[in-house]
């Protein structure tokens, strides 16, 4: 029951056509109330001998809809990895631009953002009890809401490219990133990921994505959230193409970065257990015969 829900303990909310999360009353609310920004003026993408396996599957601007059908079919046969692996290949992905990285080459800021996205998710992604009353027991998870859509323009820096798609992999979500260049440079930032161990069946590129294909995707696809690094002219495109969207309330994520980045492309779970109702018998809690 949510009526006399109680902030800090029972948060509810922020799920499809309750909007876009985080739940009121949550430990992520606060948080999602201010905008932080850190400038990040990227690089351009640098080339990588790194050699990761079969690469992700590139698909044609209009050939959108397969490539959301290529990222569901992976995720329904349990292909993703779990969430320490996912934290392990930031890790791995920072430990590799560390190596490249040199005095004034502009990749001072992403390998730091990496290590601070890889601490959110050893915060973020494991269970999380919260406070309660006798005979109450009420937890937090954060789940992956499902394929992202991250837009990014050719010749874009490396925090453009790789940030957004990190952070959405990172939480256990499919990525679809697209360009409106000839895929090269998001080509390469791709080969990183894959290099740093995250599976290419979680991840498509669409190349040469006009701007009224990428609207279409936004608009009819069947997506969970738009993940842009900075706002911009893609943020625009992307707002008004979720407008027009029908049914559920989806994200458009384009914040500074900050603390509460990564919970952005989660959806929160919460479950209240009101231990009294069993009465001591754990068989009636379990709902299960004596």
């Amino acid at each position: 029951n949510m009526i006399g829900a109680m902030v800090g303990v029972q948060p509810f909310g922020g799920r499809g056509l309750s909007g876009t999360g985080p739940k009121a009353g949550g430990p992520h609310y606060l948080e999602r109330l201010v905008r932080r920004a850190i400038p990040c003026v990227g690089p351009e993408l640098p080339s990588t001998d790194q050699s990761a396996g079969p690469g992700a599957e590139v698909f044609a601007s209009e050939q959108w809809p397969q490539a959301l059908a290529a990222l569901v079919r992976a995720k329904a046969q349990g292909l993703e990895i779990d969430p320490i692996r996912r934290v392990a290949c930031v890790g791995c992905l920072r430990e590799l631009l560390e190596a490249r990285r040199k005095p004034m080459d502009g990749l001072d800021s992403v390998p730091d953002l990496l290590a601070a996205l890889s601490t959110q998710g050893e915060l973020f992604l494991a269970p999380r009890a919260l406070s309660g009353p006798t005979g109450e027991s009420n937890t937090l998870r954060l789940e992956p809401r499902g394929s992202i859509v991250c837009p990014a323009r050719a010749g874009c820096g490396l925090a453009d490219a790789l940030i957004p798609a990190v952070a959405a992999l990172l939480a256990g979500n499919s990525v679809l990133i697209c360009t409106d260049g000839g895929g090269d440079e998001l080509a390469r930032a791709t080969r990183w990921l894959l290099a740093a161990g995250f599976p290419a069946t979680s991840i498509a590129l669409l190349c040469q994505m006009a701007s009224g294909d990428l609207a279409d995707l936004i608009s009819r696809g069947d997506i969970a959230a738009v993940a842009t690094w900075a706002p911009g002219e893609l943020s625009a495109l992307a707002s008004r193409a979720l407008v027009r969207r029908s049914g559920a309330i989806l994200p458009l994520i384009d914040d500074g970065f900050g603390p509460g980045y990564l919970a952005r492309f989660c959806h929160e779970k919460t479950v209240t257990i009101n231990t009294t109702a069993a009465g001591g018998n754990i068989a009636l809690l379990a709902q299960t015969p004596s």
